[in-house]
């Protein structure tokens, strides 16, 4: 714009400012430089030596990896904790099964680390949480904690918080949801849980957008389940009544 336009291209910019105002960044894919600087630099900072050979091994896996950030972010921190004196070695890396790897590791050994109710629980929650789609292209479900705590399972909560300190989880303004969507990719028992309970998980998403819908709607008979809906949610309750 142009001469009278420009208080009016001023204020264009002033609302796009208030859009992007709550902090959020679009970050786009990283070139094989960029992985290199993401994992050097920060070491360098905290006086941490790198094993040779280790950032080129990262940065050739990273390649065109989707979700890069959440799994160089797990790998590097999962490296740190596991460092040996000032060295990030590349035992430990290989360890972690590489980039793609990590995430899997920290879930598997968290996992391992609840006793059997609680891995029963971390089962139904994450079924929970695991939004639309199939195989890799599952995307996760931002859940409101209520209906996390209204599960049948006791000290759900307690399992939540045990994961989200593991940083698989992010609980935050009331709900919860999966850290990392690489989490449905890159887990196998996570994966297996999902084959195993793809039907279930269909009905389930369906029938916590009706139950919203009805509770919104003050609770109108009319708004409940009925006919080959209900007969599915009653199938899927009778074989899995968790």
């Amino acid at each position: 714009r142009h001469g009278g336009d420009e208080p009016d291209q001023q204020h264009d910019h002033d609302a796009l400012r208030a859009l992007v105002g709550d902090g959020t960044v679009l970050v786009g894919p990283m070139t094989p430089a960029e992985v290199r600087r993401a994992v050097e630099r920060p070491a360098a900072s905290a006086r941490l030596v790198l094993d040779d050979g280790l950032a080129d091994t990262v940065v050739s896996d990273a390649g065109d990896e989707p979700g890069l950030l959440p799994l160089l972010s797990t790998a590097m921190a999962q490296l740190w904790e596991r460092r040996d004196g000032q060295a990030l070695t590349y035992a430990s890396y290989v360890g972690l099964g590489g980039l793609s790897g990590a995430i899997a590791t920290v879930a598997e050994e968290t996992y391992a680390g609840l006793s059997e109710d609680e891995q029963d629980t971390t089962r139904l929650l994450m079924l929970r949480l695991a939004g639309p789609g199939d195989g890799a292209g599952v995307t996760r479900r931002r859940v409101p904690l209520r209906e996390v705590e209204s599960l049948p399972h006791r000290g759900i909560r307690q399992v939540v918080e045990e994961l989200a300190a593991a940083r698989l989880l992010t609980v935050s303004d009331g709900h919860v949801e999966v850290a990392h969507e690489a989490l449905f990719r890159e887990w196998p028992r996570l994966r297996t849980w999902l084959i195993e309970d793809a039907a279930g998980r269909a009905v389930q998403r369906r029938l916590a957008v009706a139950a919203a819908e009805w509770d919104a709607d003050g609770r109108e008979s009319s708004g409940l389940w009925g006919g080959t809906r209900l007969a599915s949610g009653l199938e899927v309750a009778e074989a899995k009544p968790d």
